[in-house]
């Protein structure tokens, strides 16, 4: 099967309308770019990490559209190794001469030790609080012991008064008065 020519004027018709559309997309790219470069400026005013991810986050594209510029990606991995080496740097360099570090180190150990006898003491008492709860169980449990005899005691007390009568405790009571006070006048 052959395939059919089309007339030379249809092609450059399909170009004529493609031109636009490029012009387009040339236009949005451009401004990507121009949204890409403010966005890494704005990351390094406002002191904040820059890598491509915060790049892209803050340009509000994806990280492939990154790749489609590769002078900004040389720029951003630029600036990471810059900060890497800071870093690397500034951990090497010492700020603080051997005495100030072995003052500052004495000081650190002596806090140590501190905090040591303070955990120590603060276990002691955390000991002596956990017998003290045991302690005071103990004694809620034999007092809740008590009641219950007392309980019963009453309760019995109850039914002894109810087998008794009322006016044999008192003549009783009278008794026991009267051979008291007789035994008093006796002596």
């Amino acid at each position: 099967m052959a395939l059919k020519n089309k007339p030379l004027s249809n092609k450059l018709q399909t170009n004529k309308n493609i031109e636009p559309m490029i012009e387009t997309r040339k236009a949005m790219s451009e401004d990507k770019y121009e949204d890409i470069i403010k966005a890494i400026n704005h990351l390094k005013n406002a002191g904040k990490e820059i890598n491509k991810s915060s790049v892209a986050k803050q340009a509000k594209c994806s990280r492939t559209t990154l790749y489609k510029y590769p002078e900004i990606v040389e720029q951003i991995e630029g600036i990471v190794s810059q900060k890497t080496k800071k870093q690397a740097n500034k951990a090497t360099t010492p700020d603080e001469t051997k005495e100030q570090r072995r003052d500052r180190i004495k000081r650190q150990y002596n806090r140590i030790k501190e905090l040591e006898r303070e955990l120590n003491l603060a276990m002691l008492q955390l000991v002596q609080m956990e017998n003290l709860e045991r302690e005071v169980k103990k004694k809620q449990e034999l007092i809740e012991r008590q009641k219950g005899i007392i309980d019963k005691q009453d309760a019995e007390i109850i039914k002894l008064k109810a087998l008794v009568p009322k006016k044999d405790i008192k003549e009783q009571a009278k008794n026991r008065v009267a051979d008291i006070t007789l035994k008093t006048i006796k002596k």
